[in-house]
């Protein structure tokens, strides 16, 4: 986003691996720029945690991508006042879900 265009990243996937990608498709960059005024970034450590605590607090059970606006919320990082955060996907291989209830990444 700094850049102000399109630009490759280090990229290793994940059981997040919904947001993955090295780049944003060069298309896509004028919409982005429209849309998009900010990029968060949290650790899988926390993805995985709030992973869990979808799971054990509200009974869903989510895909690594879909837990990253909660993992930001729980980390302080989705600003001041009150934070939506919109969970969608349950896409998550079974083995990968049971070493994260266990608190293991993946």
């Amino acid at each position: 986003m700094a850049a102000g265009e399109p630009r490759e990243v280090d990229y290793e996937p994940s059981f997040a691996d919904g947001l993955g990608g090295k780049s944003v498709v060069p298309n896509m960059w004028p919409l982005v720029r429209k849309l998009v005024d900010a990029a968060l970034v949290v650790t899988l450590e926390e993805t995985a945690a709030a992973l869990r605590l979808l799971a054990e607090r509200n009974r869903i059970i989510t895909e690594g991508a879909a837990a990253v606006p909660v993992a930001a919320a729980l980390a302080s990082k989705a600003g001041n006042g009150k934070v939506a955060c919109i969970v969608s996907g349950g896409n998550i291989d079974l083995s990968k879900l049971a070493k994260i209830f266990q608190g293991e990444l993946p």
